[in-house]
């Protein structure tokens, strides 16, 4: 079969190309990327392909790089082809983008196929690139040495889409069913010269040491070696593919195909593994196989604005364990992020170092805390209570509660509560209470949990309570000074229960506003 011929069939069976497309060719001038120039002019007539190509100096060769550029030139006025020729300090831009020349160089090159594709094809262009057979096994065991999964093993993809600017754009790599032996034998049948650049003979990068050193090691055990990774490649592409659909599928709430412990997951939960607050449902992850749990968590965290540069495998896995954790652990990950364990869900939040727990935005007042509150009071976040005589009653409003707090020279039962999970009640000994006041969570308070005296932090009673930790700074708290006399709703303090002995009583009747 000819080079043309299996180039054609590559593309077509990979549905790369349809007949009209407008293409942006990356050309260097080495013998892959005019290779493909070659493939795709010679095709252009018959597929009414609209072409440009983009050639970028990255300002690091000197002399020889602009020969290239204008090697570049002469091959695009031969052809009639459009040539988009830009000249960039990628060593200074690499310096002021803190990230090496290659990464640098990429981005580069990316931004000035958009640039070629906007000013030529009203954006719509496609980005070819000559990616080969042995720059697919190449990639595939730099990310084995690195640590890699699935997606690392499936190497370069024969399409792909890129973002840059904020702009989707397709890349498609024709020539990855060729190797490096078969270009450079087309390219010299046709008589058609390339040039070298001198950077590919030296071992400095990772990549040149795999081409020059691991390579041959593994043709020589097996002169078909280059073609059986690219064929593990493309199984763990296929597998990856799978996955991710199937994560995808259970993200978006509509089950999976998947059978198993996964479809059990899914028949239990039916709204999928994220809750209504974008959240990880504990439950259901935990339960799932650890290829589509892993996934499932990458896709998450891409949705929540994580990005996956430098996160590893370590990572991905920590996360998933955490589905079987307590409350409370986290996975710390690059970028500012971390991951906690909540009751029943996994949450994504920003971190902040030394940050106080009740240091969260607190509910904005009612019109009726206004009139009681002055701007002393407002900025601590409390409301201050007069101690009513026998037989009067004082209404307030904090905190989404509306109170009721009513004196009484006797009856009442501490163990007393409302009907329902929306008002509950308390009965306070009048004679023990001297400054009433309502009042949010600060750091280092505790509690009075015993008869004898015994404190708790109360921290440790709202996570007992199963208050999420993002709820926790807008719990409602009825104090006498420093003391705790009730966490609102969730328990009361034994120092304050009424006795025989009390003078009186001071009623607490409290209702969520919301559930009026």
């Amino acid at each position: 079969m000819t080079t043309e011929r299996k180039v054609k069939g590559y593309i077509q069976a990979e549905g790369l190309l349809k007949q009209g497309d407008a293409v942006v060719i990356g050309v260097s001038g080495g013998a892959d990327s005019v290779c493909l120039f070659l493939l795709l002019a010679d095709m252009a007539d018959k597929w009414e392909l609209s072409l440009a190509a983009v050639h970028v100096n990255h300002g690091i060769r000197g002399a020889a790089a602009k020969e290239d550029a204008e090697f570049v030139e002469n091959l695009c006025r031969k052809y009639g082809v459009i040539c988009c020729r830009e000249n960039v300090d990628v060593p200074a831009l690499a310096a002021k983008w803190k990230c090496g020349e290659e990464e640098a160089g990429r981005r580069v090159r990316h931004e000035a196929y958009l640039r070629c594709s906007e000013k030529h094809f009203g954006g719509k262009a496609k980005v070819a690139l000559g990616h080969h057979r042995n720059d697919l096994a190449e990639s595939v065991m730099l990310s084995l040495i690195r640590g890699a999964g699935l997606a690392g093993l499936s190497g370069i993809r024969p399409q792909t889409q890129i973002a840059v600017d904020g702009k989707e754009m397709t890349v498609i790599r024709p020539l990855l069913d060729l190797e490096r032996d078969e270009i450079e034998a087309y390219l010299n049948n046709r008589g058609q010269a390339w040039r070298t650049d001198a950077t590919n003979a030296e071992d400095e990068y990772a990549r040149n040491r795999i081409r020059h050193q691991l390579i041959p090691l593994f043709e020589d055990a097996n002169p078909k070696s280059v073609e059986h990774i690219a064929r593990t490649a493309l199984l763990a592409g296929q597998a990856e593919d799978y996955i991710a659909r199937q994560a995808k599928m259970l993200l978006d709430g509509q089950g999976c195909e998947l059978t198993g412990t996964a479809a059990g997951a899914c028949q239990e939960d039916k709204d999928g593994l994220i809750n209504e607050d974008g959240e990880l449902k504990k439950a259901v992850l935990d339960k799932l196989h650890p290829a589509l749990a892993g996934e499932a968590v990458r896709q998450w965290l891409v949705t929540r604005g994580v990005g996956m540069r430098d996160l590893t495998h370590y990572h991905i896995v920590s996360i998933v364990g955490l589905a079987g954790k307590p409350v409370g652990k986290k996975v710390e990950l690059p970028g500012g992020y971390l991951v906690e364990s909540g009751y029943r869900t996994l949450r994504i939040r920003q971190m902040e170092k030394d940050a106080p727990e009740f240091r969260l935005k607190r509910p904005q007042r009612t019109e009726a805390e206004a009139a009681v509150m002055d701007d002393a009071a407002e900025k601590s976040a409390i409301l201050r209570i007069k101690k009513p005589a026998f037989g009067q009653s004082f209404t307030a409003e904090f905190g989404g509660y509306s109170f009721i707090f009513t004196a009484k020279e006797k009856g009442g039962s501490p163990k007393s509560r409302g009907k329902d999970e929306n008002s509950f009640s308390i009965f306070i000994n009048y004679d023990k209470i001297d400054k009433i006041c309502l009042r949010f969570p600060e750091e280092g308070d505790r509690m009075v949990i015993s008869r004898g005296g015994r404190h708790k932090k109360l921290r440790r009673i709202l996570i007992d309570a199963k208050v999420p930790r993002e709820e926790r700074a807008a719990q409602v708290l009825l104090t006498d000074g420093k003391e705790v006399i009730w966490v609102v709703g969730i328990r009361d303090c034994p120092a304050y229960f009424v006795t025989e002995e009390a003078g009186g009583v001071l009623e607490c009747f409290a209702r969520r506003i919301c559930d009026e």
